[in-house]
């Protein structure tokens, strides 16, 4: 299914792409269909929602529809363009074999991509973020066949930008089981990589080569953690390198296409906007010199259409697009649940927590090899490729002094000095995975660097190659939090590696809960647990049900209990737990959390009359 689901996007968007941008070249039209791939799955998983037809089936309509518009629209010449870019492709494919120094970094770059896809497969779902509010909202669409409020007492569930998350609904839908769900981002993954390679090729740069340099962006530490998780950042900063790359385009699809992809970079994490909005901010500079600003205007509207439904709703709920994180605007203060600062600060461990911001940069950066590698690394993450590349500015802005074509260069290397520059306006930049876009420009640059000496670029190649291989191998016991070895995982049976690789030692424990659940019925909890990702069974068979009521009395509890079929529920120890202690005919207590400080609870099995 997953397949089928994705060669029916992949085809109706290389089908737009050259429909909608005859003149471009193949690269061009690329990136461009790369963007449209998540923004036709989202755009069939909203459709879908309002009709209460989020399910496998009509997802496979909805995707077998689209190609047959596609086709439509596009006729003959988008069906010609088509096989004239598949051969280009393959031309390019042999450019890269016949200089084979750029398979050092091809390889390298590729390499990730099964380890990820392993480790997804290997272990449960045990990033902190995505059980806490990316999770639940896939979830929730499958219970109820629709895009609703979440119930939760989580913010961020119904207040974090959802772009990211609603495509995780369509990932989910073309599995033919939920055991690589956690692979959700890999679709984004190609944006990223053709957004690199039009950057490179814009300034002069052989399109085999420039797909070759982008490959290793993979290989980033954090970035090939994250691959295997159900966070956001590989898609953000696969959007913006694609978004950056199309604001240098000559043509009305190419300034749209940046709109979208910037539009989906603005709708998929808070901290967005200011990269956002400097893209958009480049686009109407190029159409205004162009004297076609009508398209610039046009793509910043695509931009906020669909990028801003999210902080539309939370300034309208809470008076605060970011909700719950404060946000200050000069003297305006829009009050949330915790500063940026705090927000920023959360995890990090002395001596960083008393540094500044350009104090834990500069130790973010330095810290080639981390003592913990993890997809959330506060510190480090980056790895030895970020090095190379930062080393190679210097010699590119003397060969850009040189250079004849100095004003043609520039021109070409502006949105990707924006790019780099725009990823550290994030105030927590020293996380590296809020700036996994940087290493992607500075891929663009380094391509840049060694295309005038064949020698210099054979050597670069090598070393790049060599230096992305050296980063997957750090970043190889990440993969596990420290654990047993994706090797060794391979030999254990499922509970043996639930246990190995989890959020923490009770995964066994909740998963025993979550299977006592049955079809048709609950497994609810109170206000005080957080984490509603944790209680829903992998087979979307059972429901998850709040109780949102504080202090209520045992009558109040046992209604709702009976009314939402209730089969396991989570209490607060600060609200209902000590409740359900006092009437063991009704309740039995599974386990009590580790996490005392945090939310304290416990798990009850709800038993009959």
């Amino acid at each position: 299914m997953i397949l089928l689901a994705y060669a029916g996007l992949g085809l109706s968007a290389v089908l737009l792409a050259a429909w909608a941008w005859p003149e471009g070249r193949a690269l061009e039209r690329a990136t461009l269909a790369a963007v449209l791939v998540p923004a036709l799955s989202v755009g069939s998983i909203v459709a879908l929602g309002w009709v209460h037809a989020i399910a496998p089936l009509p997802y496979a309509l909805a995707l077998l529809a689209l190609a047959s518009i596609a086709a439509a629209i596009g006729g003959p010449g988008a069906r010609a363009r088509v096989v004239s870019d598949l051969g280009s492709a393959r031309a390019l494919l042999v450019s890269i074999r016949r200089e084979p120094v750029l398979l050092a970094p091809a390889l390298a770059g590729l390499a990730p991509l099964p380890v990820a896809a392993l480790a997804a497969a290997l272990a449960p779902p045990w990033a902190w973020d995505a059980l806490g509010y990316h999770l639940p909202i896939v979830h929730d669409a499958l219970a109820t066949g629709t895009l609703r409020e979440v119930p939760t007492t989580v913010a961020y569930v119904n207040t974090y930008p959802h772009f990211v998350d609603l495509s995780f609904i369509a990932f989910r839908l073309a599995l033919p089981d939920p055991t690589l769900i956690e692979l959700g981002q890999l679709p984004y993954l190609p944006a990223g990589w053709l957004g690199i390679a039009l950057l490179a090729a814009r300034a002069g740069v052989p399109s085999h080569r420039a797909l070759a340099f982008a490959l290793p962006l993979a290989a980033i530490p954090v970035f090939s953690l994250e691959l295997a998780t159900n966070y956001v950042d590989v898609a953000v900063a696969s959007l913006a390198l694609a978004g950056f790359a199309l604001t240098g385009s000559a043509h009305r699809a190419g300034w749209l296409g940046a709109g979208l992809a910037l539009g989906m970079l603005l709708g998929s994490k808070p901290s967005a906007p200011p990269l956002a909005l400097l893209g958009v901010g480049l686009v109407l500079a190029r159409t205004w010199r162009a004297g076609a600003l009508r398209w610039g205007l046009g793509a910043a509207l695509t931009t906020f259409v669909v990028g801003s439904p999210t902080y539309l709703r939370n300034v309208l709920v809470h008076g605060n697009p970011t909700w719950p994180v404060e946000l200050r605007l000069g003297p305006l203060t829009l009050r949330g649940e915790v500063s940026v600062t705090e927000l920023a600060q959360q995890g990090l461990r002395e001596p960083y927590r008393s540094m500044g911001w350009l104090g834990r940069l500069a130790s973010s950066w330095g810290e080639i090899v981390p003592a913990h590698p993890i997809y959330d690394m506060r510190i480090g993450g980056l790895g030895p490729v970020l090095w190379l590349l930062l080393a190679a500015l210097v010699p590119l802005a003397v060969q850009v002094a040189r250079s004849e074509r100095r004003r043609a260069l520039l021109e070409a290397l502006l949105p990707i000095t924006v790019a780099s520059l725009g990823t550290l306006a994030a105030p927590a930049a020293y996380w590296a995975r809020y700036t996994l876009a940087l290493p992607g420009a500075l891929l663009a640059a380094y391509a840049v660097l060694l295309e005038g000496t064949p020698r210099w670029r054979a050597a670069g190649s090598v070393v790049l190659g060599g230096l992305s291989a050296a980063a997957l191998a750090i970043t190889l016991p990440g993969f596990t939090a420290g654990g047993p070895s994706l090797l060794a995982l391979l030999g254990m049976d499922r509970q043996e590696r639930m246990a190995a690789v989890a959020v923490d030692a009770q995964e066994l424990d909740w998963a025993a809960a979550r299977e006592a659940v049955g079809p048709g019925e609950a497994f609810g909890y109170d206000p005080c647990f957080g984490m509603p990702g944790r209680i829903v069974r992998d087979d979307a068979t059972s429901r998850v049900a709040l109780f949102d009521r504080a202090h209520a009395t045992l009558p109040e509890l046992d209604a709702w209990l009976r009314r939402e079929g209730v089969r396991v529920v989570v209490l607060g120890e600060a609200w209902h737990a000590p409740l359900a202690r006092t009437h063991p005919e009704r309740f039995r207590e599974r386990f009590r959390s580790l996490y005392p400080d945090w939310q304290p609870c416990a798990v009850f099995d709800v038993l009959g009359e």
